[in-house]
This record gives C-alpha cells, sequence and structure tokens, in this order.
C-alpha cells in the first residue's frame, strides 16, 4: 500500500504544473457547481403516486398509474435528487374524488386544478409545483362482494409427536 502512495506522490512532484492546474480545475469547478445549484430552475420530474382511502365496499377496477409528470420550480440542489428517483410521494385519498358515469360504468376523477394545495402540501420544502402531467386521473370503480365459500381438506394430515391438531 504504501508503495502505491509513493508511486502517487511521485508523480505529482514530477507534474507539478499538471498538477497545480488540476486542483485550480477542480476549486473552480466545484465553486461554479455550487453557484449553479443555488439558483432556481422549471424542470419536469417524476413524482411517486400513492393511493388509499377506498371507500368501503369499493374497489379499484383499473389499475392507476404509479408515476406523473410534474413541472416543478426549485433550487437546483432539490432537482438533483431528482436523478436518482422520484421526487416527492403524493398520497392520493379516492374516498373523496368526485364521481361521474362514462360507458354505463361508475368512474370518480381527481382533477389537478382543484387539488393543487394538497399536493403542494406533500412536495419538499422549497419545490414548488406548477402543473402535473396528465391533469386529471380516472378510476374505475367497482363494488365489493363478499361471499363466504366452504373449503374442505381431502388430504390426511400427519403432526410430529407432541404436536396435535385441536378443532
Amino acid at each position: 500500500m504504501t508503495e502505491k502512495l509513493n508511486k502517487i506522490k511521485g508523480w505529482f512532484k514530477r507534474n507539478q504544473r499538471l498538477t497545480i492546474f488540476s486542483v485550480c480545475f477542480l476549486l473552480s469547478f466545484s465553486f461554479w457547481l455550487l453557484i449553479k445549484l443555488s439558483n432556481t430552475y422549471t424542470y419536469r420530474v417524476r413524482l411517486k403516486m400513492d393511493y388509499g382511502g377506498l371507500p368501503v365496499g369499493e374497489l379499484l377496477a383499473n389499475s392507476p398509474p404509479e408515476f406523473l409528470s410534474a413541472d416543478v420550480d426549485a433550487p437546483g440542489f432539490s432537482l438533483v435528487r431528482s436523478w436518482a428517483g422520484p421526487l416527492a410521494q403524493i398520497r392520493l385519498e379516492l374516498y373523496d374524488l368526485s364521481r361521474i358515469r362514462k360507458n354505463g360504468q361508475e368512474m370518480a376523477y381527481w382533477v389537478w386544478n382543484g387539488n393543487r394545495q394538497g399536493a403542494q402540501a406533500q412536495m419538499p420544502n422549497g419545490v414548488r409545483l406548477l402543473q402535473v402531467y396528465p391533469d386529471t386521473l380516472f378510476f374505475a370503480l367497482s363494488t365489493g362482494i363478499e361471499r363466504k365459500v366452504a373449503v374442505q381438506l381431502n388430504h390426511e394430515l400427519e403432526l410430529r409427536n407432541q404436536y396435535r391438531l385441536l378443532g
């Protein structure tokens, strides 16, 4: 290990002009990056959607989108996080959605303009939601039916010693 370290030190001593240039370049790049990331940018990001709060006795008949696209106004530091994955997770409660009949089926829908404050409250600090795409989500709802079905095991169970079946 020390042999490799000595080789590296020797290289830097032999190439002093290149070393000085590299250090100055890294410092200037770091300061430039800090200055640029402190600015505010408008950018399109992905938002992970989480759906909950289905009304009792109802089920989703279609699968809603897992991600939505959104235009946000945010500092560069916040946008760097969005490269690794979704910027935020938005929870959408389905119990208070508006309803319509479409093609003979009852549909619930969520409109971005009507729920702007609820979605904005779930965003990280300093990030402002401008627009969500698509701006309307439709959910096909159906009533859940519950049935009890008698199930009989058609097999002989053998248990180990000291274990027994009750009932």
